[in-house]
């Protein structure tokens, strides 16, 4: 799974620009896109709704007003007067006969009494019925329903009305009793089996009902106020549907089998079962999206008129595709100029994101090149903002690393020296405490000789008289072993001298050495905070890439790749003052054991000083003892005295030779320790010295 944190600074650059220029366009779009499709379609339904609510109160006033003009008509003196008077002649006549017969076109066959009457009255009849926009004019008898006058004499004329299926019987059977009647629409066989609706009204003389008259509703009164379609654009329409499914009035869409004759010659094709027709038949007013008789999603604002007896649906409908093109329109210019700003917005984003990418990647390579240990590296970045600031951070950053890591090297060189130089004079001080165990063993040598010579002599104070020679080559003996003592006693004073000089040299050193880890320990601490500026920085700059939000992943980025080189100093830094730590720690304890050597040596010097002291009494004693040789027989008490004292004094000599030995054992055990501790230093050096080389300074 591809991961943002492994696409590169500058695509992400430019997928942020290309973001933030298309984002809000596109946004902006499909809101507007949702609002406008909500306010046409608003609107549609509202102009839909208005005309279908005006088409309705058209339709009911018009069915109203020929209501009207039927009940004025039969209350007309002059139309009961041309009734009565055709009626008259019509009955006179042979019904059963054939001499009435209406020819269409105005044309009939009747009698000649007829005609006379007929043409009389035509013309007023005529002018009405098409003056009021009517198909045809009935005049009919309220027994059988005989139709003694019509206007445009089709198969009607002299027909009985109650023995034909029509809704002219329909009406006729309720005028007859007394009430004006709006019949549906329903095939009528006289006009060829076409689609007729029919009013009728009686007509009355002295409250008695002696007539019927009839009007014909002509389909094309009906269609004008249908077909009238101001403001509906290329597809709206509005139409009727009765009962039947069938049309009341002609579609504008489909004139060809949608119109009230075809769909009445051919149900089949010409009936309207859509889910609008069907509610607004149930009774319901309602709109919404439904699929029309043509197969095409329309809006429909519907609802049921009352005509009669019976209801039809009126529904208004316009195609849901004309409503929303404004919508497709807007979505192609929001297309065009989208992908012209896109196009912009990536030519900008390329730009900037080069201007950005370009020196962050320098700044990339220049931690790179860090991280590796290469401080001559620098980036060349003249630009005043964050970026540039970073550019020059980070060369600050490398010039002062450098001077530390130089001022590192120059303390190991110090360091290194020192250890060596400490480890040279524990050798010497080695050799130097082994000098001194030597001659210590020497004078021990040569003090158990003098207890022998003692005994000797003691032994032959007995014969002193006898053996006077014997005690004088003895004395002789013993002074050249004292002399000899003395010498090494003197010499052993030197060395122990040269070693107290020697280990405050050492201590001295040592105390240098310290010092020179002291050092080491403050650049340490420059590193730290170096490194602690080095990690606020990348915490500024991450918290500066959170304020920017989107536009600032991109400096977070950088951010957190300085902050690890800051983790990754700080943890080096960390491990360089752990090692000056245990080399100071190491250091500290050599002093101390250096200042316990000196202190030994310091008081083996005092003890030599005391056999040195010592020896001197003993030769003074000795020579006294040969200038008294001469005098030994007078002497033996002094010479016995003497040699007792001598004896003790061996003994004491014995015993600070003893102590000697061992403080310089101590000495060269301590030497060795001094000589450990100063090659735990030079590894460290050596150590600290590694470190520093992985860095390239010059």
């Amino acid at each position: 799974m591809l991961k943002l944190g492994n696409i590169a600074m500058r695509p992400k650059l430019v997928g942020l620009f290309v973001a933030i220029a298309t984002l809000p366009l596109l946004i902006s779009g499909a809101t507007t896109y949702v609002q406008m499709n909500k306010a046409l379609m608003k609107k549609s339904y509202a102009e839909l709704i208005a005309v279908r609510d005006i088409k309705k109160g058209q339709i009911q006033s018009f069915f109203q007003e020929r209501l009207g003009d039927v009940k004025v008509l039969a209350g007309n003196p002059y139309i009961r007067e041309a009734y009565v008077e055709l009626n008259e002649i019509f009955r006179a006549s042979d019904y059963g006969s054939s001499i009435f017969r209406g020819r269409t076109n105005e044309a009939y066959d009747a009698p000649a009494a007829y005609t006379r009457v007929h043409d009389i009255h035509f013309p007023y009849l005529k002018y009405y019925m098409e003056e009021h926009g009517y198909y045809d004019l009935f005049l009919m008898d309220a027994e059988h329903g005989d139709v003694c006058f019509t206007v445009t004499k089709e198969a009607d004329f002299g027909q009985r009305t109650e023995q034909v299926e029509s809704s002219l019987r329909d009406v006729w059977r309720i005028a007859r009793l007394g009430r004006a009647a709006l019949s549906d629409t329903k095939p009528y066989a006289p006009s060829a089996g076409a689609p007729a609706q029919f009013l009728a009204a009686p007509i009355k003389e002295n409250q008695r009902v002696i007539g019927v008259v009839a009007l014909q509703i002509s389909l094309e009164a009906v269609n004008r106020i249908m077909q009238e379609r101001s403001g509906m654009g290329k597809t709206g329409e509005t139409y009727l549907v009765g009962q039947d499914s069938l049309m009341r009035s002609d579609s504008y869409l489909d004139p060809k089998n949608h119109t009230v004759l075809a769909s009445f010659k051919k149900p089949s094709l010409g009936k309207v079962e859509t889910v609008g027709a069907r509610d607004a038949l149930a009774g319901n007013t309602e709109r919404q999206v439904i699929i029309d008789y043509n197969g095409n999603p329309v809006l429909s604002a519907y609802t049921p008129v009352q005509v009669g007896k019976t209801s039809w649906a009126l529904l208004a409908e316009i195609d849901e595709a004309e409503v929303k093109r404004p919508i497709q329109k807007f979505v192609w210019a929001l297309l065009v100029v989208g992908g012209g700003l896109i196009a912009f917005s990536v030519l900008i984003a390329l730009f900037l994101g080069n201007q950005i990418a370009k020196p962050l990647s320098q700044c990339v390579d220049l931690a790179k090149a860090i991280a590796k240990g290469d401080m001559t590296r620098k980036v060349d970045i003249d630009q005043r903002d964050e970026v540039g600031q970073l550019g020059r951070s980070l060369n600050a950053m490398v010039v002062d690393l450098a001077g530390m890591f130089t001022d590192i090297g120059r303390g190991v060189a110090t360091l290194s020296s020192s250890s060596t130089e400490l480890s040279a004079v524990s050798e010497q001080l080695t050799n130097n405490a082994e000098a001194t165990t030597s001659r210590a063993t020497t004078v021990a040598s040569g003090a158990e000789e003098l207890s022998t010579n003692m005994n000797s002599v003691s032994a032959a104070m007995e014969q002193s008289s006898s053996n006077v020679g014997m005690v004088a080559t003895a004395t002789e003996e013993m002074s050249s072993t004292v002399n000899e003592i003395a010498q090494n006693a003197a010499r052993a004073k030197d060395i122990s001298e040269h070693a107290v000089a020697q280990s405050q040299q050492t201590s001295t050193k040592i105390n240098e050495m310290g010092e020179a880890a002291g050092k080491i320990g403050k650049v340490t601490e420059t590193i730290t905070e170096i490194s602690e500026q080095t990690n606020l920085l990348a915490l500024n700059a991450t918290i500066e890439a959170a304020r920017a939000g989107e536009a600032g992943k991109g400096f977070a980025v950088v951010a957190n790749e300085i902050k690890e080189l800051a983790k990754q100093t700080g943890e080096a830094t960390v491990d360089i003052k752990k090692q000056i730590d245990e080399m100071q720690t190491t250091t500290g304890g050599t002093i101390e054991d250096i200042n316990a050597i000196a202190s030994v040596i310091t008081e083996i010097n005092e003890v030599i000083t005391t056999i040195a002291s010592a020896v001197e009494q003993q030769s003074a004693a000795t020579t006294e003892i040969s200038e008294n040789v001469s005098q030994a027989s007078a002497g033996i008490a002094e010479v016995n005295e003497n040699v007792a004292q001598s004896s003790v004094a061996v003994g004491d000599i014995t015993k600070e030779i003893s102590d000697i030995s061992n403080s310089s054992a101590e000495v060269s055990e301590g030497s060795g320790n001094v000589k450990e501790s100063a090659g735990e230093l030079s590894r460290l050096a050596e150590q600290l010295d590694e470190l520093v080389k992985r860095f390239k300074l010059n």
